[in-house]
């Protein structure tokens, strides 16, 4: 990597991102790999998830399915 005006620290932390980005794109790559197909029976049609559990969740997912009711979602479910 070529030094363009950062310090030699910086420009060595810059680097290493880098090294981190890769190893973390071929860790990816081979979970990616070994992961077993989708279930394609599993789920059907178009939905939102909202995953939030404890209290500091509680209460952002309480007014978010709030929000959606208020704008007419046809199902929600818990």
């Amino acid at each position: 990597m070529r030094n363009v005006g950062l310090p030699t620290a910086a420009a060595r932390a810059l680097c290493g991102c880098r090294d981190a980005v890769k190893r973390a794109q071929a860790q990816l790559d081979t979970f990616q790999q070994g992961a077993p197909p989708y279930p394609n029976t599993l789920f059907k049609g178009k939905g939102i998830v909202i995953m939030a559990g404890g209290l500091t969740y509680f209460v952002p997912a309480w007014i978010n399915i709030h929000m959606l009711r208020k704008t007419g979602a046809p199902q929600i479910q818990h």
